[in-house]
């Protein structure tokens, strides 16, 4: 028989085993840790202390090692650089949007570092042209940001995405002082509007 059915006997079978084993080397560190005072005292009846005291120590230093070990992975706060890839991965769903990502992996390479800035969200828009004979695409990509020095402006960048290629056409731009990057910002807040209205219902 396969299928989920023995899937699920085969994990618990690995899990036993790896549990087994992790249990005899961890008696086996208590052993020998109880066997040092044991021939250094020499008193046969403290011998059995003396074991059971190193089994002790044994458990408790794996647990010290392991458990701290494990917890930050769960509790440790996302960095800008992991929320950004986030934030990429779930607005780019879709394969056809390649172009975004793109644009985007440039736009990570004009920071010293990638948590340097924290994405909020991104426009497109797209004509088709013709390029040497060959019909092809081109996309203007928007991505609005904030520094992770000041979070209270909110800054913007252009890409052109053609074969390919992204090209830069603006960066670190205040929409404010910018005609058209404060169109494309409004529309960029009426979509967020929308995604977060439709999050909100099914939620």
């Amino acid at each position: 028989m396969t299928g989920p059915f023995n899937n699920f006997w085969g994990a618990v079978l690995i899990t036993i085993i790896t549990s087994l084993a992790i249990t005899l080397i961890i008696t086996a560190i208590g052993l020998l840790l109880g066997l040092v005072p044991s021939i250094l005292i020499q008193r046969p009846a403290k011998e059995k202390i003396f074991y059971w005291v190193g089994q002790v120590i044994a458990f408790i230093a794996f647990y010290l090692y392991f458990i701290p070990s494990l917890a930050p992975q769960v509790n440790k706060e996302k960095t800008n650089a992991q929320e950004n890839e986030a934030t990429i991965v779930s607005l780019t769903h879709d394969a056809h949007e390649y172009f975004v990502r793109i644009a985007f992996d440039s736009l990570n390479q004009k920071f010293k570092n990638p948590d340097d800035f924290e994405l909020n969200t991104y426009t497109v828009f797209a004509q088709d042209s013709t390029i040497n004979s060959q019909k092809d695409s081109i996309f203007t990509v928007y991505f609005s940001y904030t520094l992770k020095d000041d979070k209270t402006k909110e800054l913007m960048a252009k890409y052109i995405v053609i074969d390919r290629q992204a090209t830069l056409k603006g960066f670190d731009i205040d929409k404010h002082d910018n005609p058209e990057y404060m169109r494309v910002y409004k529309k960029q807040e009426v979509l967020k509007a929308k995604l977060d209205k439709f999050d909100k219902a099914v939620n």
